[in-house]
């Protein structure tokens, strides 16, 4: 999110999700694209049992918990 003040990136993600999903709702011929990119040197820190808890309270799908 470009270091703004309050942004993060489960604020990017939850943004991408949202807009991911209203396409899909839509459904006019739209398509959504993804570019994916490795970021896991960005959660060398994280805890992660706290961070899959948050990826399964979002509702993401279960190929993204592991």
């Amino acid at each position: 999110m470009g270091a703004r003040a309050d942004r993060s990136t489960g604020t990017a993600l939850e943004l991408l999700t949202s807009m991911v999903r209203t396409i899909w709702r839509e459904n006019k011929a739209q398509v959504a694209s993804l570019l994916s990119l490795d970021i896991s040197g960005a959660f060398d820190t994280v805890v992660y049992k706290r961070l899959i808890a948050i990826i399964k309270r979002l509702g993401f799908p279960h190929w993204v918990q592991n």
